[in-house]
């Protein structure tokens, strides 16, 4: 990044805060970390807050305090809370979810090639409060892009991940069907991963199957984890605008068999 650091902090705990903090510090800028209670004080020195935090009250009352200090501060609350209650939860108990004050974040990942790792932030909220993320974010991120109105980051992020994971759920399930029929697993990924049907999936599917020891195996191993809430979000949204989630609902059932020891690879509708 160049120019003037913004003034960071974050309250609360979380992989998407663990990950904001990492990808902050690559890129030189610090992060105060603060207990709820002490925003209050502390907000006129601050240009970004983070928010990470699961309980939904706790997180609107910062969102209360924050909003009502804007008059007198300059800073943005961007909740990046992992999995729910959601940020739109949070901000329309609060009465705040069309402040410029306010806007939702949400990390995603991707791996353009081998050992490598690139990250996008996705920013929800009016176009004030997008504008102001990315002046201050724009260069420690591959890209900052407006997702929409305020909780479509999470909303977009969820989406993702429960089409990774149903990419995924497919590669495991032909891998099986070639490894019975004497086709090595290694194999039959390297050979997809030259075709039409190569995708981030297959290429993790690929790594983890070949254990590597180097950077992908750090990026890899913990790519699943808390994905069964967001695709289990996801079941829900669609079924609440009147879709029937055929795909999403095969791929809560078979993170639940994975999550309980089972492949989910066998059986299922």
């Amino acid at each position: 990044m160049t120019g003037k650091q913004p003034r960071c902090a974050l309250i609360g705990i979380g992989e998407d805060a663990r990950l904001m903090n990492e990808t902050l510090a690559d890129n030189a800028v610090g992060v105060e970390q603060l207990e709820a209670g002490e925003l209050a004080d502390r907000i006129g020195a601050l240009d970004l807050v983070f928010l990470s935090l699961s309980d939904e009250d706790e997180a609107a009352g910062v969102m209360r305090a924050l909003a009502a200090a804007k008059g007198a501060a300059g800073a943005i609350l961007i909740d990046i809370s992992d999995g729910e209650p959601s940020a739109l939860s949070a901000a329309a108990a609060a009465g705040v979810e069309d402040s410029d004050a306010i806007a939702d974040g949400a990390m995603v990942q991707h791996y353009p090639e081998e050992g490598a790792r690139v990250i996008t932030l996705l920013v929800g909220g009016g176009s004030g409060a997008f504008e102001r993320v990315s002046a201050h974010l724009g260069g420690a991120f591959r890209a900052v892009l407006h997702a929409g109105a305020f909780g479509a980051a999470h909303l977009l992020r969820a989406l993702i991940n429960t089409m990774f994971m149903t990419m995924k759920g497919a590669a495991e399930e032909i891998t099986e069907v070639a490894s019975r029929h004497g086709i090595p697993p290694a194999d039959m990924l390297s050979i997809i991963n030259t075709s039409s049907g190569e995708s981030a999936a297959t290429k993790v599917l690929a790594a983890q199957l070949a254990e590597k020891t180097g950077a992908n195996a750090d990026l890899f191993r913990p790519i699943e984890s808390g994905m069964e809430e967001d695709v289990r979000a996801i079941e829900r949204v669609a079924e609440g605008v009147g879709i029937i989630p055929l795909f999403t609902r095969r791929t809560a059932e078979r993170l639940a068999v994975k999550g309980r020891g089972g492949t989910g690879g066998k059986g299922g509708s």
